[in-house]
């Protein structure tokens, strides 16, 4: 989650992947892919936290919604 937040893109892209192959184990990384959803700069990371959202959500947009809501 520490890597989300880091200044390497790779080493964000290889958390998303990361965080996305838990599932919803993966949850306590909702608030930090909400961070980069909402403020990072690279539409690739952004879209990757929104594929990483709905693989801990297990791909339920409404569920994936309100996690970000939360966040």
């Amino acid at each position: 989650i520490r890597a989300l937040r880091g200044d390497d893109p790779a080493e964000r892209t290889d958390a998303l992947r990361a965080l996305s192959r838990l599932g919803a184990a993966g949850a306590e990384g909702v608030p930090a892919l909400a961070e980069v959803l909402r403020d990072d700069p690279d539409p690739s990371l952004r879209r990757g936290a929104a594929f990483t959202l709905a693989a801990i959500t297990a791909g339920d947009a409404e569920s994936a919604l309100a996690f970000a809501r939360r966040a």
